[in-house]
This record gives C-alpha cells, sequence and structure tokens, in this order.
C-alpha cells in the first residue's frame, strides 16, 4: 500500500492493482494515469498493489496453484484494514473479488474466460480449465455490485458474452501524444540501440507467449528478407528459438517512444487483446503497422476503413510476411499510412480525453454518495 499523507477533508480514492503502477503493461498504465488525473484534482490516491503484501497466510490457494485469486483475496484483505477511511475503491479485473465497498468501480480489461478461448490450442488442459472456470469465476464475482467500466467496445462486449455483465461505461485507454510522436532521428536512435542501421526493421512489443502471437512472430523472422528484421522488446521470461529476432529488454517506458522511432513498423500478432495499448502507443509515434484483429483494433478498424489491408482477422505469418513486404517496397504509403495512425489517435485517444471521462465518473459516484 502507498499513499502520500493522508488528511482530513480530502476525498480518498483507493487503486487495487495487481503491481506497482510503474510497471509498463497496458493495465498500470490505465491506473497510472488516472491517479495522475485525481492526484491533479486533489483527491488523496491509495494504491494496494501485491509489492506490499506478506506471503504468509494464504497457504491453501499456494497449494492449488491459483495466485491470481491468492493475490486478490490479500489485496482485499489490506483494503478493508483502512475501508472506513475511503470515499471510492477502483479494482482491475478480478482484484475486487474480495472488495466489498461501495462505492467501487470495477474496471473490466478484457474477459479471462475470452482469453482462455483464445489461447486454448496453445495451452495445457489444466491451464486451460483454471482460467477458463475458476479464474473467470472470480473475475464474475469481481464485477458484481460496482460501477463497471469496460476500456473499449470489446471488452464490453466481451464482458456480456462470457458473464451476461453489461458495461455501465467504456472509457478507452489513451496516451501521451507529447511522449509518444514521431521523431526525425532514425540512424541516430538505432545507433542508441546497437541496431541494424540500414534494414528494415519492424517492432514488435509483449510477452513471449501465445497469447502476444510470439510464435507467429517467430515463424514471421523465418520468412523474411535479408534486408528486414524483427526487434522485439520483450516483457517478462522466455526466449525465442532463433536468432533471426534481435531482442531487447528492460527498457524504461520514458525511452519506449525512441525505440518505436527507430523501426520502421509495428506489428502485433496477438490472439487476444483485451485492448492493446501498443496499437496506440505506435500509432502515436506515427508507425506504419500490421496488427491482428483483437482488442482495440476492431475499433480501430471500425470507425477507419482506410485501415482495412493491415489489420488481418487471421495473421497467418505468410500473410504478415506479404503486408511486411509491400510496406517496405512503398515508401509513400508507410508515410501516409504512419500519418493517419498518428491522426487517429490524437482525435479518439488522448490522455486529456481519457481523463476528463474518467474525472467525470469518479466525482458523480463520490458526490451521490456525500
Amino acid at each position: 500500500m502507498s499513499s502520500e499523507g493522508l488528511f482530513d477533508g480530502q476525498k480518498r480514492v483507493a487503486i487495487v492493482s495487481l503491481n506497482p503502477l510503474s510497471v509498463a503493461g497496458g493495465v498500470e498504465r490505465v491506473n497510472y494515469y488516472l491517479k495522475q488525473a485525481l492526484d491533479k484534482e486533489g483527491y488523496e490516491v491509495i494504491v494496494y498493489d501485491k509489492t506490499s503484501l506478506k506471503d504468509s497466510q494464504a497457504k491453501l490457494w499456494d497449494f492449488f496453484r491459483m495466485n491470481g485469486p491468492r493475490v486478490s483475496y490479500l489485496l482485499g484483505k489490506e483494503f478493508k484494514k483502512q475501508k472506513n477511511e475511503i470515499d471510492l475503491v477502483i479494482t482491475n479485473g478480478m482484484l475486487g473479488w474480495y472488495v466489498n465497498f461501495s462505492p467501487a468501480i470495477s474496471i473490466n480489461h478484457g474477459a479471462i474466460s475470452s482469453f482462455a478461448k483464445a489461447v486454448k490450442k496453445k495451452s495445457s488442459l489444466l491451464a486451460y480449465l483454471k482460467l477458463r472456470y475458476i479464474h473467470s469465476f472470480f473475475e464474475k464475482v469481481s464485477h458484481h455490485g460496482k460501477v463497471v467500466v469496460s476500456t473499449g467496445k470489446s471488452s464490453a462486449n466481451e464482458l456480456k458474452q462470457e458473464y451476461r455483465i453489461k458495461s455501465d461505461c467504456i472509457i478507452e485507454r489513451g496516451i501521451d501524444g507529447d511522449h509518444f510522436k514521431p521523431l526525425n532521428s532514425k540512424l541516430s536512435l538505432r545507433k542508441k540501440f546497437s541496431l541494424p542501421l540500414h534494414k528494415f526493421l519492424g517492432i514488435f512489443v509483449g510477452r513471449i507467449d501465445a497469447s502476444k502471437g510470439a510464435d507467429i512472430i517467430e515463424k514471421v523472422s523465418y520468412c523474411l528478407e535479408n534486408d528486414t528484421k524483427i526487434v522485439a522488446l520483450v516483457r517478462g521470461g522466455g526466449k525465442f528459438c532463433t536468432d533471426r529476432i534481435i531482442t531487447l529488454r528492460n527498457l524504461p517506458y520514458q525511452e519506449l517512444p525512441l525505440l518505436y522511432n527507430a523501426c520502421d513498423f509495428s506489428i502485433v500478432a496477438s490472439r487476444h487483446e483485451g485492448f492493446g495499448l501498443v496499437f496506440l502507443e505506435s500509432m502515436g509515434c506515427g508507425l506504419p503497422f500490421i496488427f491482428s484483429k483483437v482488442g482495440y483494433a476492431n475499433e480501430i478498424l471500425e470507425t477507419e476503413p482506410k485501415f482495412r489491408e493491415f489489420i488481418l482477422t487471421n495473421p497467418h505469418p505468410a500473410e504478415i510476411v506479404r503486408k511486411i513486404n509491400r510496406l517496405k517496397r512503398n515508401a509513400q504509403l508507410r508515410f501516409e499510412l504512419g500519418v493517419k495512425a498518428r491522426e487517429y489517435v490524437l482525435k479518439n485517444n488522448s490522455l486529456e480525453i481519457f481523463k476528463e471521462k474518467w474525472l467525470n465518473v469518479v466525482k458523480s459516484l463520490i458526490e451521490e454518495k456525500s
């Protein structure tokens, strides 16, 4: 638990997050920017995350290898110690199942049940059953009795289809357009990251697992022409089984726009995304892209049909390679796609829009309580 000096008269908002908000993940970024907005408006924000937990107690959860529900339970216990001092609590996914409080907001980042189905063929039977039925049960309980805010139409649809829960509102994720922006220094940035200076580079950002389509990226790398490479910024463990992919790790979030700008295009081959922050980050940097039609890419395609050619319903390696070669051979197409990508993000996913929508929801709930 972290806070910055509680004092009387100030409205207090609790955020329950699995990881510290400094972690460079999509869920953490939502909560980081939300806390930033609340801080600026004068709210006192208390963050409960796993770094404040003691590893004792929950041995039963450990025995059944149910780390997600276990951490959620412990975070709920920590919150209950101070709940009388809180005006509003915001939970994420299944993390709110042991948080019984009103008013409360539950942020839906996509249904675990839908995720389980998407990666079923790449998962063990035990892992699939645990996600599909046990973790999904706790996630469904977590949303009960709270105001449900989904991060996009896609995640809202998943929630309705999988759990028959209707979202109270949708607030799409946002990015800082002044941070994620085009830079005219490709060669110097490639030198900074020790990347090939004169090759056509695509960037993949994510975990090495089936949900992110890491196996698809690996297959793509074997089919690329010699002047083309994939740069992978890997989050978490694991490694690719080829040296044809340039792997980077532990890049500070502040330097992420520099890496995007060192590359020529962005590639997302995920089988499932609750939203997909990489979409916005790379588009904000003016990169042309090749995306699988998951998460927020569905909404991008719905509102901007001009992107249809590069948002793939079935991201087969051979089709991805064809799209990469088309981008490589047409500089004008790359330029136009990159410009339109940035324009789209600034219009629909600015940080200002995100913060304004969230503040309206928070203020209305606290005013109702008062």
